[in-house]
């Protein structure tokens, strides 16, 4: 179906961004209220590191802060449950994330579970997908983004795993945008250049999981997803050689944000989210860096579906890319060719082998899908007609590069 208008929208965006140099210094005091009893949320001591932790721990002097590190990536619930513990027994007010997605999301989920009023949190988390619940309440919180790729330090959405039972669940409401972000591209700085990567890939997919949907009309959305991808493209080439280059960190870092705080999806009819779903379960499975499973899984799902995102495909290698030799068939090849030699100048692998994936999964992975997404969370199917599952995810894991 082409749809020849944009779909109706309602759009909010109630995070105040808080970007540049000595913004944790000069900023952060101001937007905490005075008296808080504070819980810092953090995850391997990188900001001990790298100055953050002082920055922090300075500014809010005359402030209750109780610590709780080790965050790791993929957040997990049991660690969020450890959060809530405290924050009950030391009756904490407002809770501060400091770090990149998976500090972000792990807090947002802690900020929804502490003020629950079930006895397993976990169940919200279901009831929000199913519409079956809609929360109410949250506890306040902001954050300092040190480490940008998600978009969630200004958006309504984090994502959670429960180890227990190795299934990773999104989670959407606009109750879960932060109060506030502070943006200092000089925190990132340090950061290493696997996480540098990893955050730049994992902001493209994001772009390109609304992009490559063909039935819509919203050009304003296209035109601005195809201009933050190249931007992404020219400063992710520019920090391999020059990490401290702050244009290049400052660009990166409001890409982050801006990509994904819902400016993007306003007035689309749909959008993929195959390859983050399918990313997912290969991060669940082998606990891979979230940026390396999408690498991995793009070739699959972009050749499984090349029918029906060739539209797209084409016009990211003509408007991105810069093809403008060969037929249209040809065009769309280029698109999966291009940004594959891409990911693979940054040093990303993009082979399933790279994430410890056998061929030998598959068959799990696919049972995994049907069960997460169909049997407990009753949807039709995934991806952008909820038609595909766990057979078809079988068919694009075998189109991967292994």
């Amino acid at each position: 179906m082409n749809n020849n208008y944009m779909n109706n929208f309602d759009l909010k965006i109630p995070t105040k961004f808080i970007f540049g140099k000595e913004t944790i210094e000069k900023k952060l005091k101001d937007e905490i209220p005075e008296g808080s009893k504070v819980l810092m949320i953090y995850g391997g001591g990188s900001i001990k590191k790298n100055g953050v932790y002082d920055k922090v721990i300075t500014a809010l002097d005359g402030y209750s802060v109780t610590e709780f590190p080790g965050v790791r990536s993929n957040p997990r619930y049991e660690k969020a449950l450890e959060a809530v513990k405290i924050i009950k027994e030391k009756e904490i007010d407002f809770l501060l994330a400091i770090g990149g997605g998976s500090v972000i999301d792990l807090t947002k989920f802690v900020a929804l579970a502490a003020v629950y009023k079930g006895n397993d949190p976990w169940e919200l988390t279901k009831k929000i997908k199913t519409k079956e619940e809609e929360p109410t309440k949250v506890m306040n919180f902001g954050c300092i983004l040190t480490c940008p790729g998600t978009g969630t330090e200004g958006n309504k959405y984090c994502v959670i795993s429960k180890e227990e039972i190795s299934e990773k669940m999104s989670v959407k409401t606009l109750l879960i945008c932060p109060k506030f972000s502070i943006l200092d591209p000089e925190t990132t700085f340090t950061l290493p250049w696997r996480y540098t990567r990893n955050g730049i890939i994992d902001n493209f997919i994001h772009l390109i999981e609304r992009y490559t949907v063909s039935d819509n009309s919203n050009f304003v959305a296209d035109r601005f997803a195809e201009q933050l991808m190249k931007i992404l493209i020219d400063c992710s080439r520019i920090l391999k050689e020059n990490p401290k280059d702050y244009v290049a960190r400052s660009n990166v870092m409001w890409v982050s944000s801006v990509h994904n705080m819902g400016l993007l999806e306003a007035g689309n009819y749909r959008e993929c989210w195959l390859i983050h779903l399918i990313g997912h379960q290969l991060t669940v499975m082998t606990n891979a860096d979230h940026g390396l499973t999408l690498a991995c899984c793009l070739k699959g799902v972009w050749t499984h579906q090349k029918k029906r995102k060739a539209a797209k495909l084409k016009m990211l290698a003509e408007n991105v890319f810069g093809v403008t030799e060969g037929t249209d068939e040809e065009k769309v090849q280029a698109a999966i060719e291009k940004t594959i030699e891409w990911f693979k100048s940054l040093g990303m692998p993009t082979t399933l082998s790279s994430c410890n994936i056998t061929k030998e999964d598959f068959t799990k992975i696919g049972k995994d899908i049907d069960n997460i997404f169909m049997k407990k969370q009753k949807l039709p199917g995934i991806g952008a007609y909820f038609d595909i599952h766990g057979k078809e995810v079988i068919e694009i894991l075998k189109l991967c590069d292994f």
